[in-house]
């Protein structure tokens, strides 16, 4: 055994064995280029139980190991036995006076990895974080966030094993170059491994309420969460997020902060409701402190929880879901039955496929939702955010979400197409017809398409002949004039404008910035609809 590996179960089920099936093709891999067919990276599979049969067994692990190997997910940091590992191997490289034997792997956006600073230094657990994760990030690691989700004989996921493989080997000993050999091998045994492995099913979705007068502040845990098939309904305020528990959504957990103007014990306010009402539903409190008498009073008032890491919330979030399962249609049920909420659902989809011009898809999306939060009616717009989109991935939000807005944002092309991303990330068009198509047959709540991408018009154009009004670019349009028109013209739907005021007021921001695009946008409409008369929010 030359190498250990530092992950946690709960991953690599949630995974189908993703994690186990990559450790497998990195030994084979590792075997082929070094010719030794006794490397072997070890695994913890079955679990050894925390005590001193556990310790004994990872300093004995340890000991033989050349290579630590970490998978680096939120889990990660909140499992005690990782960042014991991860420390024990610190330790070992210095006593042998190393600083290249931990090799880590970025499989899951990690927020305590992205951002090491936000945590409390004042709390002994979050300054452990802090401090391995500060280690982690000055290391050369493999990010392989873009390959979780792909199965192990993926031609780009054999590639990247083979690239791995050879890092690893090098940090081994002296390795050959047998890059040929090795493609040819992990072929074959990437059809082994996948072979063997069980059918399983992905874990049930999970719908949590995440109640927070600052959501932007959130963006990084949501993300982290999202690669665990849990869906989000936001609520700025205590009174919307009442409105959503009495909407009929079946929420699996609840998430809130603390302080909420003007209540500084929102969260408690919240909790109270929530129990008075019967409900037994998990309910965790993501605030400013975890401070032990903050935590008893968290428990003795009916919370599961209360922490500021974000890697905690996550792993007690994923940790309550045990204790029951929802049928896989129930996030799509609740979403239909919030719309008796009658909030105004914004769906922004976006894609920027490898090998196009890299776009700020994450400022557009940031600066919108700015905007709505410092409008009149901001309880009254929800914005909703897929990434990195497939063409299969419309079919599954329209369906899911209902919304009223569609917004794209990414590339167009001249040929009148939008691109999408394909299975391997790479661009894939999509034609007028096909979009005219999918609102021919998804149009439900919709009122507004904009197409927020170079050379949209014709598409735009086309839609309207089934949704009241559309937006798209009569050519080029920049990246900072495309957020720029964006953030303006939800800005304008939160305050109550019509479609045409706010088209109108995305206009003039351009020229407020100096940006002179402003003739780039194009609203259409339908041939018996004025968009002056169309107003998504209807001031009382």
């Amino acid at each position: 055994m030359q190498a250990f590996l530092s992950y946690t179960r709960i991953d690599d089920e949630f995974f189908g064995g993703a994690i186990t099936s990559l450790r497998r093709a990195i030994e084979l891999g590792v075997q082929v280029i070094t010719g030794d067919k006794k490397f072997k990276i070890f695994q913890d599979i079955d679990g050894i139980e925390l005590g001193q049969k556990w310790r004994e067994r990872l300093d004995e692990a340890l000991s033989g190991a050349r290579l630590l190997i970490p998978i680096i997910t939120p889990l990660f940091f909140s499992s005690d036995a990782c960042r014991d590992e991860l420390k024990k191997f610190i330790r070992h490289e210095k006593d042998l006076g190393r600083n290249d034997l931990i090799l880590p792997i970025y499989f899951v956006t990690t927020p305590s990895l992205e951002n090491p600073d936000q945590e409390d230094t004042n709390d002994p657990l979050a300054q452990e974080i802090r401090t391995l994760a500060l280690e982690i990030n000055s290391r050369q690691r493999r990010d392989w966030r873009p390959n979780a989700d792909l199965p192990i004989n993926n031609p780009d996921v054999r590639r990247e094993v083979l690239s791995l493989s050879e890092e690893i080997a090098r940090a081994v000993q002296r390795a050959s170059d047998l890059s040929a050999r090795l493609d040819q091998q992990l072929r074959q045994g990437a059809e082994i491994i996948k072979s063997e492995e069980a059918d399983t099913l992905s874990a049930a979705p999970k719908l949590v309420l995440w109640v927070d007068d600052r959501p932007e502040n959130n963006i990084a845990e949501r993300a982290a969460m999202q690669k665990y098939n849990i869906g989000f309904v936001l609520a700025t305020s205590t009174a919307q997020a009442k409105n959503r528990i009495r909407a009929g959504a079946s929420f699996d957990a609840i998430i809130s902060d603390m302080s909420r103007p003007p209540d500084p014990r929102a969260g408690y306010t919240l909790l109270k409701a929530v129990r008075d009402s019967g409900s037994r539903v998990p309910y965790f409190i993501y605030a400013g402190s975890r401070a032990p008498e903050h935590q008893k009073e968290a428990l003795a008032r009916g919370a599961q929880g209360t922490t500021n890491i974000a890697s905690e919330l996550i792993d007690m979030v994923l940790r309550s879901f045990a204790l029951r399962t929802v049928e896989p249609h129930e996030i799509a049920q609740a979403q239909e039955r919030h719309v008796s909420v009658e909030a105004i659902r914004i769906l922004f989809l976006s894609a920027n496929p490898t090998g196009t011009v890299s776009l700020k898809l994450e400022e557009e999306a940031r600066e919108i939702e700015t905007k709505i939060r410092a409008s009149a009616f901001r309880d009254s717009l929800e914005l909703i955010t897929r990434w990195a989109v497939r063409p299969d991935d419309l079919l599954q939000s329209l369906n899911q979400y209902k919304p009223h807005i569609v917004h794209f944002s990414g590339h167009g092309s001249p040929t009148e197409e939008i691109i999408l991303l394909d299975i391997q990330g790479v661009a894939k068009p999509v034609s007028k017809e096909a979009l005219v198509s999918l609102f021919r047959t998804l149009k439900d709540n919709i009122r507004v398409v904009l197409l927020n991408a170079c050379y949209s018009r014709p598409q735009a154009e086309a839609i309207t002949s089934e949704i009241d009004c559309s937006i798209g670019m009569s050519r080029a349009i920049g990246d900072y004039a495309a957020i720029v028109f964006a953030a303006a013209f939800y800005r304008a739907i939160g305050f109550g404008r019509s479609v045409r005021e706010a088209f109108d007021q995305g206009k003039t921001a351009l020229l407020l910035e100096g940006i002179p695009e402003d003739r780039t946008p194009a609203l259409l409409t339908r041939s018996s609809i004025t968009p002056e008369s169309i107003h998504l929010i209807h001031p009382r």
